[in-house]
């Protein structure tokens, strides 16, 4: 694992890691800690959009997550789910090589589901039934702005055997991330995961970053960075920014949407107080 900052080789080698990863990888899980940030929102958006041009199945989960009215503009924010659905399957063997089966029914009552088999002949037993788990639906994991795998709260405590057993790409900024996944991008000289985030989409495929993923990224900078008003900016977040633009990124509507629009509930009590 990577323990210290990403330079320019090592990113270059994690890169490599990524593309390997994703070769072969169709049903990818995005996640994000419960405590939001636009930077994280944002990130997972951008990569959705890049990941979904790449012909991948994506999720993106966030537990109990609710949107910020501050990002409804950005593109496919409905696809962000608060919890699992369909994690694993559950399966039912029957071994019917001297029974037969003439009909198959089922009844759900009282949340409990009975399962009714007619054989063509003889009895069915206990013996003839085996059950099992299917493997985890996700076959590989992103981890964005996630210090550490309790910070996902319930998707994490309820489900560790996923992350355990499926692969890890853990992107983020902060210094206090503890390097969990099988690759880890973490670089706290980045002014957020969104302009890491940028470095490795523009690696792994420059021409797949439209203005859908450009905005959505500069609006992960914009929103950690208070719009380039925090002392930590650095001249590499700028230029960053800069190519994002280029790229057909919206900066008024993001400003506008971050900083210059404010909710009915908010502007009545703008009202009361005054």
């Amino acid at each position: 694992m990577l323990r210290y900052f990403i330079k320019f080789n090592m990113l270059e080698t994690a890169i490599q890691q990524i593309q390997k990863l994703l070769e072969g990888r169709k049903d990818i899980l995005v996640v994000f800690p419960r405590e939001i940030t636009g930077d994280a929102v944002a990130s997972a958006l951008a990569l959705f959009l890049f990941l979904k041009k790449q012909n991948k199945k994506i999720d993106i989960v966030c537990d109990s997550f609710c949107l910020p009215h501050t990002l409804k503009f950005l593109s496919q924010t409905e696809q962000i789910q608060s919890k699992f659905s369909n994690l694993q399957k559950f399966i039912i063997t029957l071994d019917t090589q001297k029974t037969g089966v003439q009909e198959l029914s089922y009844d759900m009552k009282d949340n409990k589901l009975s399962i009714f088999i007619t054989t063509k002949q003889g009895l069915l037993t206990s013996n003839e039934v085996k059950t099992a788990q299917s493997d985890f639906k996700y076959d590989l994991i992103f981890a964005l702005n996630t210090a550490d795998l309790e910070s996902l709260g319930n998707i994490y405590s309820n489900n560790t055997n996923l992350f355990f057993k499926t692969p890890i790409i853990n992107i983020d900024h902060q210094i206090v991330n503890e390097h969990f996944g099988q690759v880890n991008i973490v670089d706290s000289t980045k002014s957020s995961t969104a302009e890491i985030l940028f470095e490795v989409l523009n690696q792994l495929k420059e021409e797949n970053i439209d203005e859908h993923i450009a905005t959505a990224l500069l609006t992960g900078i914009i929103s950690q960075t208070k719009s380039f008003k925090a002392d930590s900016i650095k001249p590499h977040t700028l230029t960053a920014a800069g190519k994002l633009i280029g790229m057909g990124a919206d900066r008024e509507k993001i400003i506008t949407n971050l900083y210059r629009t404010r909710t009915i509930p908010m502007l009545k009590l703008w009202g009361f107080a005054l």
